[in-house]
């Protein structure tokens, strides 16, 4: 007998249910260390950007720059982690 598409998939979990879950002792350690690197690499990367984008006669505006690229990456950080459909992807070994 043929299964439904429904019953293939696994149940949809709401984002208290994936918080908890990330928040569990197993989980928390590789969640941390994920984010905290992901947060090194965005700023890494944001300041780069401002550095190459605010050269020449723009070069004494890069403070403003750096801010700029910083801000912006946080906010879109922020959006796709908050709407991203995709579960975490660090599993627990």
């Amino acid at each position: 007998m043929k299964a439904s598409s429904r019953e293939s998939q696994p149940p949809q979990l709401t984002l208290g249910t994936q918080v908890r879950q990330e928040l569990q002792p197993a989980r928390l350690v590789p969640t941390l260390t994920a984010g905290l690197i992901t947060g090194v690499l965005l700023v890494i990367y944001a300041i780069s950007m401002a550095a190459l984008i605010f050269t020449g006669p723009l070069v004494g505006f890069i403070p403003i720059g750096i801010g700029l690229t910083l801000f912006t990456a946080i906010v879109i950080a922020i959006i796709v982690a908050l709407t991203n459909s995709m579960p975490g992807i660090v599993l627990n070994g």
